[in-house]
């Protein structure tokens, strides 16, 4: 059987097949889905990958027609490193002990979280 592979719905252009066709006659063979996020927001993008065949000696199309593989890719944004802390300045008496913080936290697209952070001096 000759096969034929295609990518249909993906108007971004962030998925592809290889190799786009082949002859199998009872073997197994392998499709390599390659994909880039280059140039895409955060979001889900979604494509399907089209398999189609042909009886090699008379052109005759498969029995159970074309296969189709959906495709989902889910694109998280890069993370972006935040502070509400712009400088620290702290005066203090000799001999005291004092404690101040600041937060920072993932201002970027999911997954976000945050962490506290403490400095503590010891004068």
């Amino acid at each position: 059987m000759r096969y034929q592979t295609a990518v249909l719905n993906d108007p971004y252009g962030w998925v592809s097949v290889s190799p786009a066709g082949g002859i199998s006659t009872g073997d197994v063979q392998s499709a390599s889905v390659t994909y880039s996020t280059a140039g895409l927001a955060a979001g889900v993008y979604t494509a399907q990958i089209r398999l189609s065949g042909t009886d090699d000696a008379t052109g005759a199309p498969a029995t159970n027609g074309d296969l189709t593989v959906n495709l989902e890719l889910t694109v998280h944004g890069s993370p972006v490193l935040k502070t509400q802390a712009q400088s620290w300045r702290q005066t203090t008496l000799e001999n005291h002990a004092r404690q101040s913080s600041f937060l920072i936290w993932n201002d970027g697209q999911a997954p976000r979280g945050s962490r506290g952070a403490s400095d503590t001096t010891d004068a």
